[in-house]
């Protein structure tokens, strides 16, 4: 059976104004409970969908870290660039030998006059890795690193509302598999 999220589970991530306790009671519809995919089926957008996927509690972390690494390697895959460092750090990204931080980063500076687009897909990279200094484990964050990730390659993508539909796919498939044993 899957778990099941109250409005006050929902609620307690402090979301924006859009998503109050009086919002989520009208959406939830005098349901007790519902599903991360019953949320997905919710008249939300769908940027909202990846982005309660990612709240903390939401959805296994290992489930998390597997959506955000498939619409990360999706779009790096995608990269098409004669740039020797670019192609030799799309190389690395893909192989699983560099996924770092830092080298993201600096793919990012290096490439952001020459190709937009691949700079925003290395700050997401950069972005789905980034360190929560100062913040507190512990503290509602709807705003979360790998979310900022997704909307960055959104952005990237020239369409954004096919690719927030896209991840919505991607993340159902995550969603309904079943843990390896």
């Amino acid at each position: 059976m899957a778990t099941t999220f109250t409005i006050y589970d929902l609620d307690a991530h402090k979301l924006c104004q859009e998503y109050s306790l009086d919002n989520l009671v009208k959406l939830w519809d005098g349901r007790e409970a519902l599903s991360l995919l019953e949320i997905f089926d919710l008249p939300i957008p769908d940027h909202d969908r990846i982005g309660v996927s990612f709240l903390k509690g939401m959805l296994e972390r290992e489930k998390q870290d597997a959506l955000i690494a498939t619409i990360l390697t999706r779009h790096i895959q995608g990269i098409v660039t004669k740039d020797a460092e670019v192609r030799s750090w799309k190389t690395r990204w893909l192989n699983g030998t560099d996924r770092s931080q830092e080298t993201a980063e600096y793919v990012a500076w290096q490439t952001e006059t020459r190709d937009p687009k691949v700079s925003l897909i290395a700050k997401a990279a950069a972005t789905a890795k980034e360190r929560q200094v100062g913040k507190d484990p512990n503290a509602p964050d709807p705003d979360t690193r790998e979310y900022r990730a997704c909307g960055l390659l959104a952005q990237a993508s020239g369409n954004e509302e096919a690719e927030w539909a896209f991840q919505v796919k991607e993340a159902r498939k995550i969603i309904n598999s079943k843990k390896e044993r």
